[in-house]
C-alpha cells in the first residue's frame, strides 16, 4: 500500500494480504463461508520510520491479489528504518494486525484490488489481540455514518488506529433499504415464512405483465437480500489471536435520525414497512417502480411515532434473547439550522410549523432525542453541535454529507461515548 521510502507513523496500515481457507466441517458451513472471498488482514506498522520495500518481494499481477499464493514465514516484504530503541525488540518486531471481512451483495460483484473493495452489503473489521470479551459496535447509519465509521479509505482504518482491542466494528450498507428503527425491528422479528411471502410477492410483480428489465432483476435481488437480512441478530465468526469464535450480540448500535423520514411505505397486503431514498428508486427498472406504486401505501409518522419506534428498538437490542441488557444505542442527531432562517413569526402559517418547515421538524426531532435519552439511557451523537462549532455550512453543506474534518470530530465523539459506556476494546490504542 506504500511506495518505497514512505515515512510511516506508528499504527499506520502499510500493507494487506488476502486469506484463503481450506477444509470442511461435516454438516456445517465453514467459518466465514459468506465472506470467504473477502477475508483480509491489514498490517499496521509497530513503529514509525522509513519504509524500504524488498526488491522482488512482489510477484505482481494476479498473484498479488488472489488468496492461494502462499508466502513463506521468513519472506521479507519490506523493512522499516527507525530510530527507536533497539532494546525494545518485542515492540519492534510485532506488526499490528487488523482482520477484515465483507459480505457481497452478490458473488458476481468481485473487486479485489484493495482493502474491502467492491460492492458489500456488510463490511466488518476487528482487532484480535487482548484478553476478555471482544467488544462490538454495529453501525446502521446512512451515508453520513459511512465516512465516519469506514474512514477516508473505506476500510475502518482511522477508527482501528484509535482503539486498542479486542474489538469489532460492523458496518451495514443502506443500499437499497434505509435502516429506519421500525424496519430494523421488523427484520429482526421476521420469520422464514414471512420472508418467503415477501419473496413470492416480489417475484410475482416481476413476472406479471411485460418482461422485467435487467435493472429490475438486479435491483430486486439487492432489495430482497436487504429485506431478508437481520443486522441486529447477526452473529459473526472472528479469528482471535489464539482461537476462533462467534462474536456475541453487539455492545453498541449506531443509528441515524436522518434514517427516520416522516413517511414510510407500508405493504398493503403483508403489512411490513420499507424505506428507500428516491434516487435509489430511480435506479430501479420499470417493474420495480410499478410494484412500489401498486403494492405500497404511504405510512405517515409523527415525532411521537418515531420516538415509539426508537423505544421498541432499545427494548429489542436489550432483550436477553436477541441482544444484551446493557447494550448502548447511539443516535446521530441532525443539523437543525442552515444559518439562513429569517422567519420572524410563525403566526401566519396554516399548519403547525413542524409540518411545513423542515428545520423546525428537525429541531423537534432533536428535542425528542433528549427526552428519549432521559427515559431509556440512549446516547446522542450531537452532530448539530459539532457542525455549529466548525462553522456549519462549510462542513455540512446539505445537512447530511460531512467534510473530512467533521467526520474526524464525529468519530472522536463516538469513541468518547463508547469509552464512557465502557464498551470493551475501545480504549485508546496509544497511537493517536
Amino acid at each position: 500500500m506504500c511506495e518505497d521510502g514512505h515515512l510511516c507513523r506508528p499504527g499506520e496500515v502499510i500493507a494487506f494480504c488476502n486469506l484463503g481457507l481450506v477444509g470442511q466441517l461435516a454438516g456445517r458451513a465453514l467459518p466465514f463461508s459468506e465472506e470467504s472471498r473477502d477475508l483480509q488482514v491489514a498490517l499496521a506498522a509497530p513503529v514509525g520510520g522509513r519504509l524500504r520495500r524488498t526488491e522482488g518481494a512482489s510477484a505482481g499481477g494476479f498473484l498479488d491479489l488472489l488468496n492461494f499464493y502462499d508466502w513463506a514465514a521468513d519472506h521479507v516484504v519490506a523493512e522499516i528504518e527507525t530510530d527507536c530503541d533497539p532494546g525494545d525488540a518485542d515492540r519492534l518486531g510485532q506488526l499490528r494486525l487488523h482482520l477484515m471481512a465483507g459480505r457481497r451483495a452478490t458473488e458476481l460483484a468481485e473487486e479485489r484490488t484493495g482493502l474491502l473493495t467492491g460492492w458489500h452489503v456488510r463490511k466488518r473489521a476487528w482487532i484480535p489481540y487482548g484478553e476478555g470479551e471482544l467488544g462490538t459496535l454495529l453501525s446502521l447509519g446512512i451515508c453520513e455514518a459511512s465516512g465516519v465509521i469506514l474512514g477516508g479509505r473505506s476500510a475502518f482504518l482511522d477508527l482501528l488506529e484509535a482503539i486498542r482491542g479486542p474489538a469489532q466494528v460492523v458496518y451495514v450498507s443502506d443500499v437499497p433499504v434505509v435502516p429506519s428503527a421500525r424496519i430494523l425491528r421488523e427484520q429482526a422479528l421476521r420469520g422464514a415464512d414471512d420472508n418467503e411471502r415477501i419473496a413470492e410477492d416480489l417475484a410475482g410483480a416481476l413476472t406479471a405483465g411485460r418482461v422485467a428489465s435487467p435493472a429490475d432483476w438486479l435491483y430486486a435481488g439487492a432489495l430482497l437480500s436487504a429485506m431478508q437480512a437481520s443486522p441486529l441478530t447477526d452473529r459473526h465468526w472472528v479469528l482471535r489471536a489464539d482461537r476462533l469464535e462467534i462474536s456475541a450480540a453487539p455492545h453498541a448500535v449506531l443509528v441515524s435520525l436522518q434514517a427516520e423520514p416522516r413517511v414510510l411505505w407500508r405493504h398493503r397486503r403483508l403489512g411490513y414497512h420499507l424505506c428507500m431514498f428516491p434516487h435509489r428508486v430511480s435506479d430501479a427498472g420499470p417493474a420495480i417502480r410499478n410494484w412500489l406504486r401498486e403494492a405500497f401505501e404511504p405510512a405517515p409518522r409523527t415525532v411521537d411515532d418515531i420516538r415509539a419506534d426508537y423505544v421498541a428498538l432499545v427494548d429489542l437490542i436489550r432483550d436477553a434473547e436477541r441482544g444484551r441488557p446493557d447494550a448502548g444505542l447511539l443516535i446521530l442527531n441532525a443539523m437543525s439550522s442552515d444559518g439562513y432562517e429569517d422567519i420572524q413569526s410563525y403566526a401566519g402559517l396554516d399548519a403547525p410549523p413542524g409540518q411545513l418547515l423542515g428545520k423546525v421538524a428537525v429541531k423537534q426531532a432533536n428535542l425528542m432525542l433528549h427526552d428519549l435519552a432521559r427515559e431509556r439511557d440512549i446516547s446522542i451523537v450531537d452532530v448539530d453541535h459539532i457542525a455549529a462549532g466548525l462553522g456549519g455550512q462549510r462542513h455540512l453543506p446539505d445537512g447530511v454529507h460531512q467534510s473530512g474534518l467533521m467526520q474526524a470530530e464525529t468519530r472522536a465523539e463516538i469513541l468518547r461515548i463508547l469509552r464512557y459506556r465502557r464498551v470493551p476494546g475501545f480504549e485508546p490504542s496509544g497511537f493517536s
